[in-house]
């Protein structure tokens, strides 16, 4: 299935089950078949479960257009007005947490039950007072620490080989253009949500992989520092990288499902 934004990009989504609504998001390169171990499982859980690749990426419209996390934000955003959705629950993943915290700057959380991210420090910058950056990121050095970040190996732990297959078979269909899509990963690691989160009145769920190669795991819980009292937990997947979803899937699910049923 696919919708077409109001800039004329065409957007290509799943959309499975029937019940509340999660959205998952993938991050900066990602695709929604990363989520493969997810849908089904929440499918069966009772929930209708939408997944989408950002502009660029995957299936939708590869065009150098409007590559700004606000601009991902307003294409959920219109993504939620095409499938009239209310009450959803958003799941995401390194920068598509981004897009979750643009989208909730530019339209506030009336339409949100939950939050959810995953792997994702609110400010990707390295300093004085926040050492939850992303490797050696700070503001003289984004170029060359942009490139550093996709040379680094996400995972720490298995992905299931039948996985990494399906995965390789999309990509090898849908190639994804590091270079062309630079502006959007500096754009990305350029933004700070710390003041947007502390500003959040839904249900927050922090995670982070316990030996992720990008940053401290220790922001989640920061996150929860920077939210509202009695809003936000955060968990730590021992062991896992970058990529919880993929590394410990069933960790994963089972610890967004007990989220979902508070």
């Amino acid at each position: 299935m696919e919708f077409t934004t109001s800039d004329k990009i065409k957007i290509a989504y799943t959309d499975q089950g029937q019940g509340p609504t999660l959205i998952f998001l993938a991050g900066f390169s990602g695709i929604k078949e990363e989520w493969q171990q997810q849908i089904p499982f929440f499918v069966a859980q009772g929930y209708r479960v939408v997944a989408f690749d950002a502009r660029n990426h995957g299936h939708s419209t590869h065009r150098e257009l409007n590559l700004k996390i606000a601009r991902l934000g307003q294409d959920l955003a219109e993504l939620i007005a095409q499938l009239q959705l209310n009450n959803v629950t958003l799941i995401g993943h390194s920068m598509g947490s981004a897009v979750i915290w643009a989208y909730c700057m530019l339209h506030g959380t009336t339409k949100i039950k939950q939050i959810v991210t995953t792997d994702e420090s609110p400010y990707p910058m390295n300093t004085s007072t926040w050492p939850y950056g992303v490797l050696n990121l700070n503001w003289s050095n984004v170029a060359v620490e942009a490139a550093t970040v996709m040379q680094t190996k996400m995972a720490q732990l298995p992905i299931a080989e039948a996985v990494k297959d399906n995965l390789r078979a999309e990509h090898k269909q849908y190639p994804f253009d590091f270079e062309g899509n630079q502006p959007l990963l500096r754009n990305h690691l350029t933004q700070d949500w710390r003041d947007l989160i502390a500003t959040l009145t839904v249900p927050q769920l922090y995670l982070a992989g316990g030996a992720s190669p990008l940053w401290d795991s220790a922001h989640a819980q920061a996150c929860v520092v920077l939210a509202q009292s009695g809003l936000a937990q955060a968990h730590v997947f021992p062991g896992a990288g970058h990529l919880p979803q993929l590394e410990v899937p069933q960790e994963y699910n089972r610890v967004i499902s007990e989220f979902l049923t508070l």
